[in-house]
C-alpha cells in the first residue's frame, strides 16, 4: 500500500474524523495510523466523544445490537463499526454489502435483503479457525452462531462465512472500514493468544 495523499478513482481515501487527510510519512507512519484505528479493550474507555462525521454510523450500530437484543452501550461495549461484505451465509448465494460491529464479545453484521435488515452474530469465543483469502479477505470458521432474517433467528452451527474489509469513495467510511477491520483482527489474535 501507499501513501493515500490524494482523491482519485486509483486511490483509496482515508478521512480522519475532522476531515483531515491522514499524514503517514511512509509504511511506519500508516502502520501508526492502522494502530491508532485499531480499538482494543485495552485502549477502550468509554469516554471518547463520537466525531460528527462517525455519529449516524455509531447510531447504527448501536441499533444493531438493540435489534437483536444483545444490549446497549452501557452493556456491550461498541469498539468500532464500518462497510463490510459478507459471504456464505445459507440461503443466499450473492455476498451481501452490509455493516459490521465489533464489539467486546461478538461480531455482529448487518445487511439489507428486500425490505428488512438482517444480522449475522458470533460470539468471538465461538470463532474455532480463521484462513486468510488475501490482505482484506478471511474465512472465519464458527462453532456456532445466530443468524437473524425475517423468518426469525437461526443457529448456524460449524458455519464457515468470509468478510471483506469494504472500501469505496467515502474517505470516512474507508476509516471506519479499516478500524473494524483490524480490529476484528485483533479481537480474534485474542480468541487464539496469539
Amino acid at each position: 500500500m501507499g501513501i493515500f495523499s490524494k482523491k482519485s478513482d486509483d486511490n483509496l481515501v482515508l478521512l480522519m474524523p475532522d476531515g483531515s487527510l491522514p499524514k503517514f510519512g511512509g509504511q511506519e507512519g500508516f502502520n501508526n495510523f492502522i494502530e491508532d484505528i485499531t480499538i482494543t479493550p485495552e485502549k477502550y474507555d468509554g469516554k471518547k466523544t463520537i466525531a460528527q462525521s462517525d455519529m449516524k454510523a455509531y447510531i447504527d450500530a448501536t441499533a444493531s445490537l438493540l435489534a437483536i437484543g444483545i444490549g446497549d452501550s452501557s452493556t456491550e461495549k461498541i469498539y468500532s463499526f464500518g462497510p463490510i461484505v459478507i459471504g456464505g451465509l445459507p440461503g443466499y448465494r450473492a455476498e451481501m454489502q452490509g455493516h459490521g460491529v465489533v464489539t467486546e464479545n461478538f461480531l455482529i453484521v448487518n445487511f439489507a435483503y428486500g425490505l428488512g435488515q438482517n444480522y449475522f452474530v458470533a460470539p468471538y469465543d465461538e470463532i474455532t479457525g480463521v484462513k486468510s483469502l488475501g490482505s482484506f479477505a478471511a474465512e472465519f470458521s464458527f462453532r456456532n452462531a445466530m443468524f437473524f432474517d425475517k423468518k426469525g433467528k437461526h443457529h448456524l452451527q460449524a458455519q464457515n462465512i468470509f468478510l471483506i474489509c469494504k472500501t469505496g469513495k467515502d474517505g470516512h467510511e474507508n476509516r471506519r472500514a479499516f478500524s473494524m477491520w483490524h480490529t476484528n483482527a485483533h479481537m480474534i489474535k485474542r480468541q487464539f493468544n496469539n
